[in-house]
């Protein structure tokens, strides 16, 4: 469609002939475990000098990450635990469905009638959480909010192996993605979700453990 500059729905029935000429190949080929590999990664200041600590830096990187990933599992732990306590709260059903279709018009009364139990447990979670922030005293500022955004971005370009991003690089793709409300949004909500798990984690009684990385994968990840 955009090479062509033809309307989308004219794509399929478009007939013509066609040639292109192959100007370049590229191969991906296996680095060699060394200086240059390292300071591409991590950048020369990281100061890494040999495979040893390499491999640390390596570990470093997955240790807090996972760090991250437990302190989410805590927090779906939590909350389907005070779920559990809670029990099944009364909700104007009447009105919620009407709104829920108002807000789906494209989607209709059958996609409201499958989601709505499940939109339900999800309000009843995010009641559940706003309860445990008052009582805690858990307040939410700009800094907080920022703080989430440089982690998605983070998240982000290491998705593409870009590791060693400067803080310069990451304030500006915060920013960036800041200017979207609905990004906004979700920034406070996880940002809410974050200080609230800290503070509970103060008042509750953990049972804690060491398992493998495979079985927290498990936990993730539940067949």
């Amino acid at each position: 469609m955009s090479l062509l500059k033809i309307e989308r729905s004219e794509v399929a029935n478009h007939k013509g002939n066609f040639s292109y000429q192959i100007t370049e190949i590229t191969r991906f080929v296996k680095a060699d475990n060394n200086k240059e590999l390292w300071d591409s990664i991590y950048g020369e200041e990281a100061g890494i000098n040999d495979e040893q600590a390499f491999r640390e830096k390596i570990s470093q990187g997955i240790a807090q990450q996972l760090v991250e990933n437990s302190e989410f599992r805590f927090m779906q732990d939590l909350q389907a635990y005070c779920y559990k306590k809670v029990g099944k709260l009364q909700f104007p059903d009447t009105i919620l469905k009407r709104i829920m279709l108002a807000n789906n018009k494209d989607k209709g009364q059958e996609f409201v009638d499958k989601n709505y139990e499940d939109s339900l447990k999800v309000l009843t979670n995010h009641i559940i959480e706003e309860k445990l922030a008052e009582a805690h005293n858990v307040k939410i500022d700009g800094n907080d909010i920022r703080e989430v955004a440089r982690n998605s971005a983070r998240a982000q370009f290491m998705q593409f192996g870009m590791t060693n991003v400067t803080d310069e690089m990451l304030n500006k793709y915060a920013d960036e993605i800041l200017k979207k409300k609905e990004n906004v949004d979700s920034f406070v909500e996880t940002a809410r979700s974050r200080k609230v798990a800290l503070a509970l984690k103060d008042v509750v009684t953990l049972k804690k453990e060491s398992i493998t990385f495979d079985e927290f994968q498990k936990l993730e990840n539940p067949k």
